[in-house]
């Protein structure tokens, strides 16, 4: 169990814990450094990620607009016209 570091709560992050531990420690990593290398460092670490993610949701974007769903038509049957009695 983990404890919320603003509240102090107990959590139970289950099975990403080691990301979490691992994550604190890169940015307590960061922080400490001169600003004059943390620029150099997020950059070059943050920018190119970034980038990877929009190309990514890009993608998706673009391949979900070209195919719709498989299981909807595209038109719906037209129904039987209806006689008046």
């Amino acid at each position: 169990m983990a404890k919320c570091r603003d509240t102090g709560h107990a959590t139970t992050l289950g099975g990403v814990d080691w990301l979490v531990q691992w994550w604190d420690g890169v940015e307590l990593w960061v922080v400490q450094l001169p600003v004059a290398v943390q620029f150099p460092v997020v950059m070059v670490v943050v920018l190119p990620l970034c980038l990877g993610v929009a190309r990514l949701i890009d993608r998706v974007a673009d391949w979900g607009a070209k195919n719709p769903a498989s299981g909807s038509e595209l038109e719906p049957e037209p129904e039987p016209e209806k006689v008046a009695a």
